[in-house]
């Protein structure tokens, strides 16, 4: 399991920069705001459990635990909660409220 979180971790920023692209760009459809917003917060609840992994581990190097950039989590949080406030789609305001306590 700890593999596997450590590769979807070292994969993430390409995904994340995606999804951000795609909640910058999209201001109306709730459907694709709302995949977008969970996929940003699958890949951030998994770079966050690969660092905490990482903190109480030393089965791999704490290099490997942070190849989101802090600038791009921040974006990608931000944009996700100015969406949700945005348009009234209750779903979309409990994944803005998921990530904003990840």
């Amino acid at each position: 399991m700890l593999d596997l979180l450590v590769f979807v971790s070292l994969r993430a920023a390409p995904g994340l920069k995606a999804d951000a692209q795609v909640l910058q760009n999209e201001q109306s459809d709730v459907e694709t705001l709302y995949r977008a917003a969970v996929a940003v917060g699958n890949l951030v609840s998994t770079v966050t459990t690969t660092q905490r992994l990482t903190a109480d581990s030393q089965l791999i190097s704490p290099s490997t635990s942070g190849s989101l950039q802090v600038g791009s989590v921040d974006t990608a949080r931000a944009l996700v909660v100015e969406r949700a406030g945005s348009l009234s789609e209750k779903r979309l305001k409990d994944v803005a409220k998921e990530i904003g306590g990840l």
